[in-house]
């Protein structure tokens, strides 16, 4: 099973301790549309070992512990889409007149307070 969003927010709650489903759906949270959820959500996460359901209070399992912080983890990995082999050399950031008058700004000094600031490379 692949753990979504609201599985993990599941058992992160689940990890400070077990709870009782009205714990769950009533206590402050972060997010109380993802609570309403939860009556569907974790006898899913018990059938998958995630969780049990012990006297009415929703348990954590040592898999379920284990499965959060793989997939805490997993989220941290760094995602590349593609590969670059080239040196980036910053051409979409350099100053190109498409428009006559478009770096007039630069010419003015910027108001700090009561301070006039010019910017870089421009002298007063």
């Amino acid at each position: 099973m692949r753990l979504n969003l609201t599985h993990r927010t599941l058992l992160k709650r689940l990890s400070s301790g077990p709870r009782s489903m009205l714990e769950m759906t009533h206590s402050a949270t972060d997010n109380n549309a993802v609570s309403y959820h939860y009556a569907k959500y974790l006898p899913e996460l018990e059938r998958f070992g995630y969780v049990i359901n012990h006297q009415e209070k929703w348990h954590l399992t040592e898999y379920g512990r284990m499965e959060m912080n793989r997939a805490i983890s997993g989220a941290a990995m760094r995602i590349e889409n593609g590969s670059v082999k080239e040196i980036y050399d910053g051409k979409e950031l350099r100053r190109n007149v498409f428009r006559r008058g478009c770096y007039d700004f630069l010419k003015y000094p910027s108001r700090f307070g009561d301070n006039l600031f010019y910017h870089k490379g421009v002298q007063a």
